[in-house]
């Protein structure tokens, strides 16, 4: 399990002079980033307006896509696929058939399991964005207590993290970053590194999310890590691979990212942090039900 660091592109050259971090909660996008949107992916109001139009027809046309689709749910996968809209529509079906194949993953949500989780910090959404307004997530496996909260409800909140947050135009044009904190002392978490868990983890953020991944970021490597990577290996892109990043301590992560907008317990300044508003959000009724279309 040998990665070089040194084949990541982002590096610290993402870490500019400016001292302006936009808030994780954008929901709109500035002018550099519509730039950014019309340099990298190619929108522009025309090619945004005649690609919607195309993939409703098409989509509205596939007996696999089933749901309502609204301009909010083109646009998301028109994004994730650089506006080709054969591609787009090739997600869209992906999107629907995970869906319906795993619904219980998106669907029976119980507030008070998966606000435990949200209130341990297993998962958490860092406050700010980076400099390139990638969105940055949290995931401190050692936080999750597998004999108090099932797998399947871990999985649960992962899906309610990644799917809602994907309605942010900042994320679908910036994509995501992603800090995971594998420690893991014994052996509580190694019985869930399973070749179904973790083909579940690749393919319902990797083949059928419209998000774009732009960095992954490995802590404090356990023997649970060792044994899901041999797994991961086997079906993981060398895209995805190439934006992986193994760091010996956390000093290292400052190389990536500002101290301001890193947690105290990761080499930065952030002093607290939870992602207790976003998952209230989340959780609002209007959102579970747009959650559990297919």
């Amino acid at each position: 399990m040998v990665i070089d660091k040194s084949k990541v592109t982002e590096k610290s050259t993402m870490i500019e002079k400016s001292n302006s971090l936009l808030p994780f909660d954008a929901y709109f996008l500035t002018e550099k980033y519509v730039h950014k949107a019309r340099v990298e992916l190619g929108e522009t109001e025309q090619v945004r307006k005649s690609t919607m139009k195309q993939l409703r027809e098409l989509a509205t046309n596939e007996q696999s896509i089933t749901y309502h689709i609204t301009d909010e749910d083109l646009i998301k996968f028109l994004r994730g696929r650089k506006f080709n809209v054969q591609r787009a529509l090739a997600l869209m079906k992906k999107y629907s058939n995970y869906k319906k194949k795993q619904l219980h993953y998106f669907s029976n949500m119980k507030h008070d399991v998966l606000s435990k989780l949200v209130k341990d910090r297993v998962f958490e959404f860092l406050p700010y964005r980076c400099l390139d307004g990638c969105a940055v997530l949290v995931f401190n496996l050692n936080n999750w207590n597998p004999s108090e909260i099932h797998i399947d409800d871990l999985i649960r909140c992962l899906s309610l993290f990644f799917y809602h947050s994907i309605n942010d135009p900042m994320t679908q044009v910036n994509g995501y970053k992603v800090v995971f904190d594998v420690k893991s002392p014994g052996l509580k978490h190694l019985r869930y590194a399973t070749p179904y868990y973790m083909f579940l983890l690749y393919y319902g953020t990797q083949e059928c999310f419209p998000g774009r991944f732009k960095g992954i970021h490995i802590i404090n490597v356990s023997m649970a890590f060792k044994a899901a990577w041999a797994i991961l290996t086997n079906f993981v892109s060398d895209k995805i691979q190439r934006r992986l990043v193994l760091h010996k301590g956390t000093e290292t992560l400052l190389d990536y990212f500002p101290e301001k907008m890193l947690p105290v317990e990761f080499g930065g300044s952030l002093q607290s942090n939870n992602s207790m508003a976003f998952f209230e959000d989340g959780m609002l009724p209007e959102n579970l039900e747009r959650l559990a279309q297919y």
